[in-house]
């Protein structure tokens, strides 16, 4: 278990269409439907817009944004982040810390953590009732999103142990709020780069051809519906813990009370 596995570098424009139409193609939380019968019983907005993107991404919080930005370095051209909050950020705004193993702020303050001590170590806290090829993968990669991060102008200035002094040193801070520092940087790369984002945007609906495949999406703001049409979607939205059906559906039986989205506390179609 010596080896280390980082994120995969030169990814092109191809494969990362291709893994996008994969990730949409597999959720299972939003409705989908063929493009020409979309909304049809429904009673449409006053406006209706048009719009075409390369990548078009649900979400705008940590996830979708490093996705927005990944995807305009593998080549992508028209890339469209759609967030139904007022304001980018989601949970990722209020993180305190981010975790990492062998990563380039660690080395400069001379800890000697390791994956494979990590690895052992969580997997023993668990039991070993976690994915073992799962936490490996999480374990090898995590050090080299910190330096990713880091290229992106996020500034990590200290690393502690999370929950007492016994564990590993891995929790990655910078001055002032880890979160908010985080999602300026990327936010910074997007305007860069020319992301367009569109807050207070409710996606509803994922468009897809005769054949199943996904083809774009259907939005809403205001009055104003948006018809998206995408090579590959993005989801990257905040789990199904907000949504009372999806958790009742997947988790039958079991008390989710206490299980919810940090971001806002209201439902998530």
């Amino acid at each position: 278990m010596g080896e280390k596995r980082g994120v995969t570098k030169g990814i092109s424009r191809r494969r990362f269409l291709k893994g996008a139409a994969v990730v949409a193609a597999a959720a299972g939380g939003l409705i989908t439907e063929p493009a020409r019968t979309a909304r049809a019983a429904d009673a449409s907005p006053a406006k209706s817009v048009q719009h075409e993107a390369d990548i078009c991404i649900i979400g705008g919080a940590g996830a979708g944004l490093i996705a927005a930005v990944s995807a305009v370095e593998a080549g992508a051209k028209k890339i469209l982040v759609l967030e139904k909050m007022k304001a980018t950020g989601g949970t990722t705004i209020g993180i305190g810390g981010l975790f990492g193993i062998e990563s380039p702020v660690q080395k400069r303050l001379g800890i000697h953590e390791t994956a494979d001590f990590c690895f052992k170590h969580h997997m023993d806290m668990t039991n070993w009732y976690c994915d073992g090829k799962l936490v490996r993968k999480w374990m090898c990669g995590s050090g080299d999103m910190i330096r990713w991060l880091e290229e992106k102008g996020v500034e990590f200035d200290n690393v502690i142990s999370f929950t007492g002094a016994s564990l590993v040193r891995a929790y990655h801070m910078t001055k002032g709020s880890t979160g908010q520092n985080i999602i300026k940087a990327l936010l910074k790369n997007c305007k860069d780069k020319g992301v367009e984002i569109r807050t207070d945007t409710r996606v509803t609906r994922l468009l897809t051809d005769n054949n199943g495949a996904v083809t774009g999406v259907l939005a809403t703001h205001g009055d104003e519906e948006l018809k998206v049409s995408a090579k590959a979607v993005i989801i990257a939205t905040g789990s199904i813990s907000g949504n009372e059906a999806l958790k009742a559906r997947f988790y039958p039986g079991e008390d989710m009370t206490n299980v919810h989205i940090m971001a806002a506390a209201m439902s998530h179609p």
